[in-house]
């Protein structure tokens, strides 16, 4: 059976190997939770709550970024550091934490600290990671630059607040 057989579309769009979402540069990125869901971890040990972020500024407006968060493991550590930056965001958004109802954190702004770091299952592709959550500025100005790739002095994360 060739690839041929099974209906390749010879006319689909190129991917660049992110596995389709769009990578944006380390930088700064005005952003809101557009959704949520608590789900399984990978070990089926504990929870994790997955946090869609849209950037809602500048030249990668629209584009979705995620972030896991460890609500529930059995590492207390790893348990402490995702509640604490949920935690973080029910304050940055004016949500009570523990939040009744994590819809409540949608649509306000937050300002993301994103680095750019090799993906975790295969080290020839780039990931964003989500390293700081901040209250966005008024006058925050985002950044203009495109990716074209992540070299690798750009995996080293720099946070302004440490969790």
């Amino acid at each position: 059976m060739s690839l041929m057989d099974i209906g390749i579309d010879a006319d689909v769009k190129e991917s660049d190997g992110t596995g389709g979402r769009q990578l944006v540069p380390k930088g700064k990125y005005k952003a809101v939770m557009i959704n949520s869901e608590l789900k399984d971890n990978n070990a089926k040990n504990g929870k994790v709550f997955e946090a869609q972020w849209q950037i809602v500024e500048g030249a990668h407006s629209d584009t979705i970024l995620r972030d896991w968060l460890n609500v529930q493991h059995t590492t207390k550590m790893c348990q402490d550091i995702g509640q604490g930056v949920l935690k973080r965001i029910c304050r940055l958004t004016g949500v009570p934490f523990p939040p009744p109802d994590e819809s409540q954190m949608y649509g306000k702004t937050c300002l993301l600290t994103v680095n750019v770091k090799p993906d975790w299952k295969d080290s020839t592709k780039f990931q964003n990671e989500i390293t700081a959550y901040n209250p966005a500025p008024a006058d925050f100005v985002p950044a203009t630059e495109a990716v074209t790739s992540a070299p690798a002095s750009e995996t080293a994360a720099t946070d302004d607040v440490p969790w």
